[in-house]
């Protein structure tokens, strides 16, 4: 299968806005083993922000880059991927920044793949998700005994959610 997705996680982790460049760091790498474990799983080609965090976290403290600076940066490269897939460690959707690329990604037609923990339930998940891309009502009623939960949103795409 030759398709990209863009790996949308939250940089700062639990600690949210004051989280320590220890924290980010940490919230990174562990958002970057999810994500290698995905490509190596599943074969898809992902953008991981947290692979490039150092650059960024450098560029923002000295003032040459601002957060909308880096997330519209970050939904300019969302906008190449054929669809979005969103680790949400925390199960709380905690990120502004996922937030908005979630939205953006919805709001030009992009699928969302939302999940909190990558395991043998959510590969398979994943999977029919991928199976469904090409056309977005048939994930709605598969009828392949997987569960969703999903959002319409204005445009009349989905937001997917692997319920457990």
């Amino acid at each position: 299968m030759n398709v990209s997705a863009y790996f949308s996680h939250p940089i700062r982790g639990a600690a949210g806005e004051s989280a320590t460049p220890e924290q980010i760091k940490q919230a990174c790498e562990e958002c970057s083993e999810v994500a290698w474990q995905i490509e190596e799983d599943m074969g898809i080609v992902l953008y991981v922000p947290a692979d490039h965090d150092e650059f960024v976290q450098v560029a923002y403290k000295s003032g040459l880059i601002t957060e909308r600076g880096i997330l519209l940066t970050d939904c300019d490269i969302l906008s190449r991927r054929d669809f979005v897939l969103a680790y949400d460690p925390s199960g709380q959707m905690v990120s502004r920044g996922m937030r908005i690329e979630i939205e953006h990604a919805l709001a030009i037609g992009k699928p969302v793949f939302l999940f909190q923990e990558w395991n043998d339930h959510t590969e398979r998940m994943l999977g029919k998700f991928l199976d469904c891309l090409g056309d977005k009502r048939a994930c709605a009623v598969c009828g392949t005994g997987a569960i969703w939960e999903y959002n319409f949103t204005p445009n009349n795409f989905f937001l997917w959610k692997v319920v457990k």
